[in-house]
């Protein structure tokens, strides 16, 4: 809320920054249930049209008049669609591996495939449907055993794709599934070149392995790898996911 706003009135969230900047869904719904009966709310509600407004990353993130920000905009309003994510954190706790099983198969639906096809299968569209589940049960914070499990393993190749995917995927904001077209949408082009690159000097694919991974010729292969070299910006994204998954594999 405001400073002018907190001089005058006693917010409910005056000494619980630590619950309400957290973005999980149990810590919001108790924070959203005291912004309820707050006599600040109407100053709050200001402060939240105007973050609204805001383009991503936002200045906070957290509970603010029962809306939830994250650091990419409004994650939560509905309180009950809140009470459906708490119960599923709640689920993942309790039985993982089921979890991880249910997240996969929804995966494979999606990429129109078997989930014996997703945990075997080395294909473009298998690669990407294990890349996408894999992305989502990292999200549910299951661990390395629950994941591997679930989302099986093919050949070496198809697996470090995998590893690759996922992690373009996840600091891209694009879908799997948005890899493998041929859409020229800037966002969606550069994390494909980035998908490459990585394939090339971090997974040790030949120009050639890479091109029959995700459908396309080995010269596009050559052109985006180059085209990321030539980048900085680019090359130190690029740079940046291969530390991370370096580091990943350490832990």
């Amino acid at each position: 809320m405001t400073n002018a706003a907190a001089a005058i009135i006693d917010p409910a969230c005056a000494g619980q920054s630590e619950l309400f900047g957290r973005t999980d869904a149990r810590s919001f719904l108790l924070a959203a249930e005291q912004c309820d009966y707050c006599p600040a709310l109407e100053a709050c509600t200001l402060l939240a049209d105007a973050e609204r407004q805001v383009d991503p990353p936002h200045r906070y993130t957290g509970t603010i008049a029962g809306v939830l920000f994250g650091d990419k905009g409004i994650v939560q309003t509905s309180r009950e669609q809140a009470h459906k994510r708490a119960r599923k954190q709640a689920a993942a706790k309790k039985n993982p591996a089921r979890v991880g099983t249910s997240i996969a198969r929804a995966a494979a639906q999606r990429a129109g495939i078997t989930l014996d096809q997703l945990r075997t299968g080395t294909g473009p569209v298998e690669v990407a449907a294990r890349a996408d589940a894999i992305r989502r049960m990292k999200g549910r914070g299951l661990s390395v055993r629950v994941i591997t499990a679930a989302a099986g393993s093919a050949k070496e190749d198809a697996d470090v794709a995998t590893q690759i995917l996922a992690a373009v995927v996840e600091h891209a904001q694009v879908t799997t599934a948005d890899l493998l077209t041929f859409t020229r949408a800037k966002p969606v082009l550069e994390a494909r070149w980035l998908a490459y690159w990585l394939l090339v000097n971090v997974g040790g694919l030949s120009y050639a392995a890479t091109g029959r991974l995700l459908s396309r010729d080995h010269s596009t292969v050559i052109t985006a790898v180059n085209r990321v070299d030539a980048d900085p910006g680019l090359l130190a994204v690029a740079q940046e996911i291969a530390g991370r998954m370096r580091d990943e594999v350490a832990a």
